[in-house]
């Protein structure tokens, strides 16, 4: 379940708490995805009354913005979207592999307005300094 709870309080080191706020994991993580046949109705129906839509929204905005940056599994960039009262918050970064540079946005949106909302933070990203970072690594991905 939920992490509530947690006290770290010798020789200053940080809260975990505060540490746990800071997160933002790639896209998609803790999501589950079940597939079926195309031509199986009767399944596919079955597995739909499993479908959660809020995370599945939700989700959709975090892959729209890993395909906006050009993510993959070698490239360090998060993107975390969760509904609530109504509303979307999406916090996302995209960092350098030594995590000296960290471009990090967040955003809160009423859900009328979820559309291309990936798209956006990641482009806001790119605008500030995200290009530059992914540039850099695109360059060591291709000189190896």
């Amino acid at each position: 379940g939920p992490i509530e709870t947690i006290s770290v309080s010798k020789d200053n080191r940080p809260d975990i708490n505060e540490l746990l706020t800071e997160i933002i994991p790639a896209a998609g993580q803790g999501a589950l995805a079940i597939e079926t046949r195309a031509d199986d109705e009767k399944i596919f129906f079955l597995v739909q009354k499993l479908n959660d839509a809020e995370t599945c929204e939700a989700v959709k905005v975090e892959r729209d913005f890993l395909a906006e940056v050009g993510g993959s599994c070698q490239i360090p960039v998060g993107v975390f979207a969760k509904i609530d009262n109504g509303q979307i918050k999406v916090r996302a970064l995209i960092a350098s592999l030594n995590g000296q540079e960290i471009i990090k946005a967040s955003e809160v949106a009423p859900l009328e307005n979820i559309c291309n909302l990936g798209k956006k933070i990641a482009a806001h990203l790119l605008e500030n300094g995200g290009r530059k970072i992914l540039d850099k690594l695109t360059g060591l991905t291709t000189a190896t």
